[in-house]
């Protein structure tokens, strides 16, 4: 019985961590998309960088035009600039806006530069803008 004992014990450890989980959550981690982003830790995947991104450490933060709120949009350029993904707050889906002259446009969103930052208009209304500093 005594040589039983540590056979068990060893073999009730091995089971209770393999199974992955804590008290029925999943492991910190084990949350990846079907690109290998982990949302748990910050990262979705951006279309014009081919790549999983924390959008805000690497993206432009923009805040809304008109509400106060802590909500804020997120824009992530290509390489060369020529296209600008924005993630916009509940959104799955982020338009992927094109360079054309010095505005990125898709239908009806526009994302230009003005003298006070960023500004992203949706039907021509300014619905974010880079945060007043």
């Amino acid at each position: 019985m005594k040589k039983l004992f540590p056979i068990i014990a060893t073999a009730l450890t091995v089971v209770s961590c393999h199974t992955g989980k804590q008290a029925g959550k999943p492991m910190l981690g084990a949350d990846r998309d079907r690109h290998g982003c982990i949302a748990s830790a910050g990262y979705t995947w951006s279309k014009v960088r081919k790549d999983c991104v924390r959008t805000f450490e690497e993206g432009i933060r923009l805040v809304p035009a008109h509400v106060k709120t802590s909500v804020a949009a997120y824009v992530i350029f290509s390489p060369d600039q020529e296209r600008a993904e924005v993630f916009l707050p509940g959104q799955k889906k982020h338009p992927v806006l094109k360079r054309k002259g010095g505005i990125w446009k898709k239908k009806q969103y526009i994302l230009a530069k003005n003298k006070n930052g960023w500004i992203l208009k949706t039907g021509g209304t300014d619905v974010y803008v880079s945060p007043q500093k």
